[in-house]
């Protein structure tokens, strides 16, 4: 019984190596909030305005979708461009 308990156990910790070692590493959709926060389709945390970056000359406003780019660790995100 033991070793069944250990083996899923280890199972169970190489999967979600696995996953945390995988960060968001293509294009995503995002929505400006009314603190201007970016909210990151299917990412359950808002990053503030003051934690990510923009192209230079993109201008938004609340409830704006955008296309965001992950760079560096795969969670600080550079806004690209408006989307409708």
């Amino acid at each position: 019984m033991n070793n069944v308990v250990n083996e899923m156990a280890g199972i169970l910790t190489g999967t979600s190596n696995e996953i945390a070692e995988k960060k968001i590493s293509f294009p995503v959709f995002g929505t400006i909030d009314s603190k201007l926060d970016l909210l990151i389709d299917g990412f359950g945390v808002s990053i503030p305005s003051t934690d990510y970056h923009k192209l230079k000359g993109l201008s938004f406003a609340p409830n704006d979708r955008v296309l965001c780019i992950p760079i560096e660790d795969g969670h600080t995100f550079t806004l690209v461009g408006l989307v409708e």
